[in-house]
Formats: structure tokens, sequence, C-alpha cells
């Protein structure tokens, strides 16, 4: 009895140890001085503009704050260090944040930089001004397919930027949720909380994600890659189109899972036909069949369904290019160059803004009802 009690007082030592370590600073990456501050940041730097946080990450709040002195503002995700000690999760945080600042790209939510004090980490990154895809779903109960595409394309842009990394990253997460929409009206891929890299080796002990949108290789804990993702898309435009997962958890999650692994989806009697022959071939149970993200992209369903912009491949980000990709998705109604580059040469400016304003042009002429019905949803 005497030794139960021994270990029992042990026990409870080594948790108070625990937790009075998490207090001391530098558990994570070193911090990184955000561009154009010339020291490091702590909360004192920031006041809030919510009085509730506006998300919830895998492992933390989010709230919307401004910088006092530069009057920017951010999202700034709050993660309790005790409660990250204790899920044995450090090592997860510190994945996630050497995954965002390594990311750079119009449709992934941006990493500027990140500290800890006595309590939390905390990561400052860009703000979406339109919140989360998925209350942009509920609000309208469905998208039609054109805004479908649209968001998709963004989407897919964003994820095949990450399985282009080298090493691949994978998001291992991708759902409504994690989306983001910014004043412009154009998607963010965010939360990589479960993100990791691919190195070559399918990972089996690894079970994260939600449960609707887990593949069934996850699910059967059967290694994976990331065709993960593939998966998830098939979800998420499935969900866009109706306002549910094809996998609705109706009943427990034994039930969901076993509908997942025999992929038994739950069709409407309206979905489009070529939309359900797209979903039908990413939804596939051996992970090896699915498409990849460029034949997803020449489906029919995507070639016969008109675009609000462009798709903007992955080797497009570099030098002029990246900030011409800026000018593709900027409102051209609106303060034409007031983010624009001054160091970038003028003629150049005026020509994407006349090609942009063409093309809107253009599909106004051509698709008038259709262009009338996105303005009434989209902006």
């Amino acid at each position: 009895m005497g030794n139960v009690r021994y270990f029992i007082i042990l026990f409870i030592a080594k948790k108070i140890q625990i937790i009075n370590n998490v207090k001391k600073r530098y558990l994570i990456l070193p911090p990184r001085v955000a561009a154009g501050l010339e020291k490091e940041l702590c909360k004192n730097d920031f006041e809030s503009l919510e009085d509730k946080c506006i998300g919830r990450g895998t492992f933390g709040s989010v709230w919307k704050v401004q910088h006092k002195k530069t009057k920017q503002v951010f999202a700034i995700k709050v993660i309790n260090k005790e409660s990250i000690i204790q899920q044995n999760m450090l090592d997860q945080i510190n994945k996630e944040i050497e995954i965002m600042y390594k990311l750079d790209h119009p449709n992934i939510i941006k990493l500027y930089s990140h500290f800890e004090d006595d309590d939390d980490f905390c990561l400052i990154m860009e703000y979406a001004s339109k919140g989360q895809l998925f209350s942009f779903i509920k609000k309208h109960k469905k998208l039609n397919q054109i805004m479908a595409k649209q968001f998709m394309k963004e989407i897919i842009s964003a994820v095949e930027y990450l399985h282009n990394q080298s090493p691949p990253i994978i998001h291992r997460d991708i759902k409504p949720e994690n989306i983001l929409i910014d004043q412009n009206g154009k998607c963010k891929l965010a939360d990589f909380g479960w993100a990791s890299f691919d190195n070559g080796r399918k990972d089996i002990e690894t079970y994260c994600g939600t449960p609707e949108y887990l593949a069934p290789e996850m699910i059967n804990r059967a290694g994976h890659d990331k065709s993960v993702d593939i998966w998830a898309l098939g979800i998420l435009l499935f969900e866009m189109l109706t306002g549910r997962t094809p996998f609705s958890m109706i009943g427990d999650k034994n039930e969901l899972f076993n509908s997942i692994i025999i992929s038994k989806i739950n069709w409407t009697d309206d979905f489009p036909y070529l939309a359900k022959d797209l979903i039908s071939k990413i939804l596939c149970i051996n992970p090896n069949n699915r498409p990849s993200l460029d034949e997803i992209l020449n489906h029919q369903w995507f070639r016969d369904t008109p675009s609000l912009r462009p798709y903007i491949k992955p080797n497009h980000y570099e030098g002029k290019q990246k900030f011409e990709l800026n000018l593709i998705y900027y409102n051209p109604d609106k303060d034409k160059f007031k983010n624009i580059d001054k160091k970038f040469n003028i003629s150049k400016k005026q020509i994407l803004i006349k090609l942009i304003k063409n093309n809107e042009n253009n599909f106004k002429e051509n698709n008038q009802d259709k262009y009338n019905n996105l303005n009434q949803i989209y902006y």
C-alpha cells in the first residue's frame, strides 16, 4: 500500500513539474520579427477588435486584432501551453509553424510572425474579413455550380502548391471550416494544425482530421499520403453543392465510418450529372485510383462550368508573376493602383487592368443571367 501511495505522489509531482515547465518560454521555434517591425511581438502590441473569438482552429482560438502601432488588422491564433503539453502536441505545433512559414500563395492564409509568453503560443496571421466558407454555405443553404467551381479551383490551386513542395505537404484537414474568404471573395486555405510532410512513406499511425472528411485508408489505418487531400476535395465539392456531406453522421461514428469505407454516397435526386461523375471518381476507395489534381481540373464539369477568375499554376509565383497574381484577383473598379508596387512598370499595370476588364466584360456579355445571379451571392 505504501508503494502505491509513493507512486501516486510521484505521478502528481511529475504533473506539477510539467505544468510549471510550461511557463518557461521558447518551447517552440524561436520567434520571428515581422517585416516592418523592429522588435519581437507580444500580446500588448495588439488590441482585440471583437468581444469573442472569430473561430477555433485545431489547437486554439482565433481572434481579430489590430496592431497598436501600425493599425494593421490581423488574426491571432492563441494556443494554450498547458493543454498542448498535456496532449503531447508540441512537435505538431512546431510543425504547423515550420510549414506555414514556408508557404506563400494567394489561396493560403499567410503566417507573418509568432511569439510565446508564459501561458500561450500566438500565431500572427492574415485576416480574412468574410469568415469561413462553412458559414457562407450555411447562409446560402448551398452554392450554385459556378460559385462551387470557383471556390474549388482556388482550393485546388492551394493544394497543388502544397503537394509540389519539396517534400510535399499534406494538409490532412481540408473542410469548409478551414477555408476562409477574404474581402475580395477569394478562398484561402487555413489551419495547418494537422499538416505534415509527405516523406514518401505511408503514415500508418497518425489518425487525424474531421470524421465526415476522413478517407477510408485513414479510418482503416492502412497508411496514408497526400491522396487523403484529394479525397477531402470530393467531400468539399459535394458539401458546397448540397449544404451537407455525402457521409452524414446521422447515427454513431461507426455507422458513419462504415459508409465511408464502402463509399456509400447519399446523393440527392437533382444532383448535377457531371459533378456527380467527378465526385464519384474522387471518392474512390483505392487511393491509387483517385484522379490527380490535373485530371480533376480537366474533367468535363470543370470545362463546362463558367469561371470567374483564371486558374493560377504554382510556377507563377516567382518575382513579378507573384505581383501580377494580386492584380488578377484585385477588383479593377475600386482604387486600381492602391495595392500596386510603385517599382512595377506602369504600362504593364495598365495592360493587366485592361485584360481583367475585358475578361469581365466578355463573361458578362456571354453569361448575363449567371453573372447577375453570382453578384447577388458573391458580393
